[in-house]
């Protein structure tokens, strides 16, 4: 019957009916019924069955022959409408269904509003603090703390030396599997520079930049183990440290693929193995 109202009241260019639940009387025993039976601006007899919340407070404290422009606007009254005015029944449950979906959403809202993770009991990096006497939150360090795994007692496995002087020896056994790891550790970070023979003739030198000795000269050739992990670790020239992106163990593998590309421009026939020699010396005939 709403729906037809509705249809009605857009076919005559007028307001619909407001969907307000009212009692069947007044404070003072009047028929909302006749009260809310007017005419519109055109003299139209309308029905309001519901009118709105300041019109129904005028009804209940003085009679008023008069409704607002709101309710004026209303939809002609037919003869169905007089018959069946809207149920007040299923208004009600409609209002009870609302309430309750009213009810359960501000539940949810309540138990999705808690901020225990969010605003936790703890102090972020730097923070202030009223609790310790030197105002920081974040406390020194005890003396001699170490971090766990940063011990490093073995000082040829860090530094590549023994008693403060370059070593030439490694800390682990220089394996197949160590060397191709240093293969493609130097690869990727050395042969830009010194070339993936070690010459020194790498990319970046071909385009201007300073190239660095060959590791083939006489003085690297004589050097220790040692001194080429600590050029790794702390940098050397116009060479930077790497010791930032190269781990310890992983730059003694270059070390040792260093050793293998030095041996490869200075050996002799009988550094190579048996089998391999039969092969050169048949290729060389």
């Amino acid at each position: 019957m709403l729906k037809d109202l509705w249809k009605s009241a857009g076919a005559e260019g007028n307001r619909p009916i407001h969907a307000w639940p009212l009692p069947t009387k007044g404070r003072r025993g009047e028929s909302l019924r006749t009260f809310c039976t007017s005419t519109n601006r055109n003299g139209a007899p309308i029905t309001i069955w519901s009118p709105c919340p300041p019109c129904l407070e005028s009804f209940n404290t003085e009679i008023t022959e008069h409704l607002c422009d709101l309710c004026v606007k209303s939809v002609p009254a037919t003869e169905d409408t007089e018959k069946n005015p809207p149920s007040r029944g299923s208004t009600s449950r409609m209002s009870q269904v609302t309430s309750w979906l009213f009810v359960a959403l501000c539940g949810m809202f309540l138990f999705g509003c808690r901020l225990d993770m969010h605003v936790q009991p703890k102090y972020k990096p730097l923070d202030s603090s009223n609790f310790f006497g030197d105002g920081r939150s974040v406390r020194p360090e005890v003396p001699g703390t170490v971090a766990h795994g940063h011990l490093r007692t073995d000082e040829l496995m860090y530094t590549g030396k023994v008693n403060g002087v370059p070593a030439d020896l490694f800390p682990f056994p220089i394996t197949r599997q160590v060397l191709d790891r240093g293969r493609e550790r130097y690869n990727i970070y050395c042969s830009p520079c010194h070339d993936y023979t070690g010459s020194g003739g790498g990319l970046v030198v071909q385009r201007g930049f300073p190239p660095p000795p060959s590791y083939h000269i006489d003085r690297l050739v004589k050097a220790p183990a040692g001194h080429f992990f600590d050029v790794i670790t702390n940098g050397y020239g116009a060479m930077y440290s790497y010791a930032a992106r190269v781990d310890p163990q992983d730059r003694w593998a270059i070390v040792a693929y260093v050793r293998a590309l030095q041996l490869s421009q200075h050996a002799a026939l009988d550094n190579v193995p048996a089998q391999e020699k039969e092969q050169l010396t048949g290729q060389a005939k």
